[in-house]
C-alpha cells in the first residue's frame, strides 16, 4: 500500500502477485517509489497514484527491466482518499505472445518474410514517401514455375526446403534499400485499436475470447472492457465491434475472463469483482468481496465452467466455485434521505427534520446550496452508490459513486425539481 505521497505503508507477496512492488524490494515502511523503482518507473508511478486517487478509477502501465528482459505491469487501485494499493505483475509471457501473434499475423511461417498483409502496408508507405518526394518505385514479382510439380512428386517437405532456400538466396542479394515478401499464403485479418473509430477493437491487449451458445464471439480486454464482434467471417473487412465498459456498468474496464451459466448470462472476471451481465436484456448485476467473494482482484486464466453448471474464478485469495442459478436476484434499492442542507458552507436551520423535507425555498443571493444524503443499506456501505440530475443542469443522472454530497451552484430563479436515485452493492437504481 502507497499514500499519496508516495511513501509505503507496507507490502506483501500474493501468489504470482506482487502487491505493493514486493518484487522491488517494497517489503517494509518507509521506502518510497524512488527507492525501489528506476526513475523513470518512479516518475510515471507517481503520475497513475495521482490519477487513481483523483478519479477513483484504477489506472495502470507496463515497463521493461532490461537487465531481467522482463516486462512487468503496475497497477494502483484507490484504497480510501489517500493510499492505493500497488499491484505489479509479470507480464512478459503476455508481451512474448503478443509477439508470436504479431509474428503470425504479418509475417510468412515458412520463409519468414513479411507475409501479403505487411507487404501491402510497407508498399504503401514506400509508395506515399516516394510521392511527397517525386521519387519512383520499382516492384518486381518473382514466381517459381512449375512448383506444384516438386510438391506433388517429392513431396510438400522437399517444397518447403526450396522455398526457405530460394528466399534466403534473394535476402543475400538484396540491398539495404530493397524489400522482399511473400506475397503467398492465407491472408489473416488483423484487427487493432483506432482511437478514431468508436467501432474498432476497445485496445489491443486482449485476455481471452468466448463463443457463447449463439455463434456469438467475446473478447476479453485489458483496459477496453467486453467486445461484442459484429459481422460475418465471410466478409472480415465489414467485422465491427460493440463495446461494453465501465461507463455501461461494468465493475471495471478490464475483464480476465468469460464464462456462461445455464440463462445464457455471462460471467466476467476482472480487477474490481465479479459482473453479471444477460446480452438480451442489457441487466448487469456487480458482485463484490463483501458478498463472499476471495478478494476484488481475480487472474487471468484462471476461470473454468463444470460439467455440472458450476463456474470457477481464481484470484491471489483462492477460488469461488457456485452454482449461478443458486445467487439470489436483486434486493430492493435502499432508500436515500437527506441529512444535511448547507447554504455558502454553513447549515440551514429548519423547522421540519431534513429527512421529511420536500421542497426548499432560497433566497437570491444562496449561490451555492449543498445537500447531504445517506443510502440506508449497511449490508456493504462502502459500495452503495448515489446519483443525480436537475432538468436544465442536467437531463441525464450524474453518477457520483460512493460520494454522498450534491453541490448545486448559481441556480437560475424559478422552481427547480432534483432527482436523487440510490443503489447498493446488490440491488439496481431506485426509482
Amino acid at each position: 500500500m502507497v499514500n499519496r505521497d508516495g511513501l509505503v505503508l507496507e507490502g506483501l507477496h500474493a501468489g504470482n502477485h506482487v502487491r505493493a512492488a514486493a518484487r522491488f524490494g517494497i517489503v517494509c515502511a518507509a521506502n518510497t517509489l524512488e527507492d525501489e523503482f528506476p526513475a523513470e518507473v518512479a516518475r510515471r508511478a507517481r503520475e497513475h497514484l495521482a490519477e487513481a486517487l483523483a478519479t477513483g478509477v484504477a489506472t495502470t502501465f507496463e515497463f521493461e527491466v532490461a537487465s531481467e528482459a522482463k516486462s512487468y505491469e503496475l497497477r494502483m487501485v484507490a484504497h480510501g482518499t489517500n493510499a492505493v494499493i500497488a499491484i505489479v505483475r509479470d507480464v512478459t509471457e503476455r508481451r512474448q505472445a503478443d509477439a508470436r501473434i504479431h509474428q503470425l499475423a504479418f509475417y510468412d511461417t515458412l520463409t519468414g518474410l513479411p507475409n501479403r498483409q505487411q507487404m501491402v502496408r510497407d508498399l504503401r508507405r514506400v509508395l506515399d514517401a516516394g510521392q511527397r518526394d517525386s521519387r519512383g518505385v520499382a516492384v518486381l514479382y518473382i514466381d517459381l514455375d512449375q512448383f506444384k510439380r516438386i510438391n506433388d512428386t517429392l513431396g510438400h517437405t522437399i517444397g518447403d526446403t526450396l522455398l526457405k532456400f530460394v528466399a534466403k538466396r534473394l535476402e543475400s542479394g538484396l540491398r539495404a534499400s530493397d524489400y522482399l515478401a511473400r506475397a503467398d499464403g492465407k491472408v489473416i485479418k488483423v484487427f487493432r485499436h483506432d482511437p478514431k473509430d468508436a467501432a474498432s477493437l476497445a485496445t489491443n491487449s486482449v485476455y481471452s475470447l468466448f463463443t457463447d451458445a449463439r455463434g456469438r464471439v467475446w473478447i476479453a480486454t485489458d483496459g477496453g472492457g467486453l467486445d461484442l464482434v459484429m459481422g460475418s467471417p465471410r466478409h472480415p473487412e465489414a467485422i465491427h465491434f460493440r463495446n461494453l465498459s465501465h461507463a455501461d456498468g461494468l465493475s471495471s474496464d478490464t475483464v480476465y475472463g468469460v464464462l456462461p451459466d445455464a440463462a445464457g448470462r455471462l460471467w466476467l472476471s476482472g480487477n474490481s469483482g465479479l459482473t453479471r451481465y444477460d446480452p438480451d436484456s442489457g441487466d448487469i448485476k456487480i458482485f463484490h468481496k463483501e458478498l463472499g467473494l476471495q478478494g476484488e482482484e481475480f487472474d487471468s486464466g484462471a476461470y473454468f465452467r463444470a460439467a455440472d453448471g458450476r463456474i470457477c474464478f481464481g484470484g491471489p485469495g483462492g477460488f469461488n466455485c457456485f452454482n449461478p442459478l443458486r445467487i439470489s436476484e436483486y434486493r430492493p434499492a435502499p432508500p436515500v434521505v437527506l441529512t444535511q442542507l448547507e447554504l455558502l458552507g454553513g447549515a440551514v436551520p429548519t423547522a421540519t427534520p431534513y429527512a421529511l423535507l420536500n421542497r426548499i425555498a432560497l433566497e437570491h443571493n444562496a449561490t451555492v446550496l449543498s445537500l447531504d444524503f445517506a443510502v440506508l443499506d449497511f449490508v456493504a456501505p462502502q459500495r452503495n452508490r448515489l446519483a443525480y440530475r436537475m432538468a436544465g443542469l442536467s437531463d441525464s443522472w450524474i453518477d457520483l459513486g460512493n460520494l454522498q454530497r450534491v453541490t448545486l451552484t448559481n441556480l437560475e430563479a424559478g422552481d427547480h425539481v432534483l432527482e436523487v436515485r440510490a443503489a447498493s452493492a446488490d440491488s439496481g437504481w431506485s426509482t
